[in-house]
């Protein structure tokens, strides 16, 4: 790039020198020949004006080149911050036997990295037998099948599935308003926090995560029934809220 800019001013450098030539022998003009320079002076004119574009294009590129090397340098420091704590996890995790002394120069803020994150477990509830179908009173079966049913039980462990799994979530990486729904949900698990029924969900856990049981009450009232008479879920009214809590997973 620098060897093109500087191209250029060497080429607008000897036209200039021309265009300085022709003022020099302006005189010529009146000449039988007056008209020619003339036209050979408008012409590198013209020239100069190309090549003051062509330079204007390779300073904007340039200027866009340091952007670009401003951005991967920004990274390049951000991933610095994180080397210490990749490091110490790979140590850690490494067959490999390490000096002691390489793991105390590892700096304290990246040490935290080193602990293995708790994965996140889930309660989902077991399909049902055809046993244990049989067992439901027949006014209460009768107005679905088996599949409905198992389709039902999946819909749910789907819901679960989609809220723990939002609140296992970093509270870093939430948005606003994601930060503001967990709050909902933390507010929302007091009462019932350290009891058998503090997995739950609610009913607008059914319209945000679930397809037919929103569509489908009737269905919906009835999977929760059967579930209720097998000791697999517990509604809770409280202050105008039902809370559809696991008892079986």
């Amino acid at each position: 790039m620098a060897d093109e800019i500087e191209a250029l001013v060497n080429r607008f450098e000897s036209l200039m020198r021309r265009v300085e030539l022709g003022v020099t022998i302006k005189d010529a003009l009146t000449h039988s020949d007056g008209a020619a320079t003339f036209t050979t002076l408008y012409k590198d004119v013209m020239e100069m004006q190309d090549l003051v574009s062509l330079m204007r294009e390779s300073v904007n590129k340039t200027k866009v080149d340091m952007e670009l090397l401003k951005e991967n340098y920004e990274s390049m420091k951000s991933v610095e911050k994180n080397v210490d704590g990749m490091l110490l996890f790979a140590l850690n995790n490494s067959a490999v036997c390490v000096k002691r002394e390489i793991l105390d120069n590892i700096t304290p803020e990246n040490k935290e990295n080193l602990a293995p994150r708790k994965k996140t477990i889930i309660p989902q509830l077991n399909p049902l037998t055809s046993k244990e179908f049989a067992s439901v009173p027949k006014y209460v079966r009768s107005h679905l099948s088996l599949d409905q049913v198992l389709a039902g039980i999946a819909e749910v462990n789907h819901i679960l599935h989609e809220k723990y799994t939002f609140l296992a979530k970093p509270r870093k990486l939430l948005s606003v308003k994601e930060d503001k729904r967990r709050a909902v949900y933390l507010e929302q698990a007091k009462e019932v926090k350290g009891t058998t029924y503090s997995t739950f969900f609610m009913d607008d856990d059914i319209k945000r995560y679930s397809k037919s049981l929103k569509l489908k009450p009737k269905t919906k009232d009835t999977v929760f029934l059967i579930l209720r008479h097998l000791g697999r879920l517990k509604e809770i009214h409280r202050s105008k809220i039902t809370r559809y809590c696991i008892l079986t997973a």
